[in-house]
């Protein structure tokens, strides 16, 4: 563990991703209808839980590059469920409530710092398909009183697979004009690889009213009519899809709309 920690690259977030929509996506939106699995989405392992703290004597805090006599940080041992390698592996931290270093299987992931809403690492390079420890080394001083009050540095953790061809993020823009009708632009805004990616429109009862193709460089802009508004039920879902990977973006009538972000907890 010390030598790690003595790193010069602890100090550079090499591993950390740009910010994206917030979004976990299903394996089709066949699999999004099915109402037993609906809340179940896509190769997600959830880490909020069975963590434990360690303390561990004289080391040199590399990013003060002072002689420390102490020193908590939390661990916990974790198996990602059909592990494949071909897929890239993200380390997903929401809500953090103190800044730490992050470790897996003793290779450095990232550091997050105390303000972060939601922050994403590519751990591809330290996961593998048996036993995985991760560990988070706190960047300011903690006591086990205070690691009790606080149980963890975070409000949400979980690693997500994702493909290699994928949608990195986009953006959908809904409008309703005064006649009810509502109007959808979908632009996709960055992507890793060479998806094909397609979009399909559906409503409450997963009747198909617009789907087609589309690529990066372009914008597609949907209307939906009132009198179909009207008619179709309180809701539409729109599937940006790729051929390992779909997107689900709930639009309300009322023209309200969110990416949906499910987890297994």
């Amino acid at each position: 563990m010390n030598q790690h920690l003595k790193k010069i690259e602890m100090r550079i977030n090499q591993y950390q991703l740009t910010k994206r929509t917030r979004y976990i996506p299903y394996m089709s939106h066949h699999v999004f209808a099915i109402p037993y699995i609906k809340f179940l989405s896509h190769a997600v392992t959830p880490l909020n839980q069975q963590w434990h703290y360690q303390a561990e004597n004289g080391f040199r805090n590399p990013l003060t590059d002072k002689d420390e006599t102490s020193y908590l940080h939390y661990v916990r041992s974790f198996m990602i469920e059909d592990f494949d390698t071909s897929k890239d592996y993200h380390l997903n931290v929401e809500g953090v409530q103190q800044p730490f270093m992050i470790y897996m299987n003793q290779s450095y992931v990232g550091t997050v710092n105390g303000n972060e809403g939601h922050i994403e690492f590519d751990m591809t390079h330290a996961v593998n398909g048996a036993m995985n420890e991760i560990e988070l080394v706190p960047t300011e001083t903690t006591t086990e009183a205070m690691m009790s009050q606080q149980q963890n540095p975070f409000q949400d953790m979980y690693v997500l697979e994702r493909a290699n061809d994928r949608i990195v993020n986009y953006s959908v823009n809904v409008s309703q004009n005064t006649r009810g009708d509502i109007s959808v632009r979908i632009q996709i805004q960055d992507i890793e690889g060479a998806p094909l990616i397609s979009y399909l429109l559906q409503n409450e009862q997963h009747v198909t009213f617009a789907k087609g193709l589309m690529d990066i460089d372009s914008s597609y802009h949907l209307v939906i009519p009132a009198h179909l508004v009207e008619q179709q039920g309180k809701h539409f879902t729109l599937f940006l899809e790729t051929e390992d990977e779909t997107i689900a973006h709930y639009i309300d009538s009322n023209g309200e709309h969110e990416p949906i972000n499910v987890k297994t907890v």
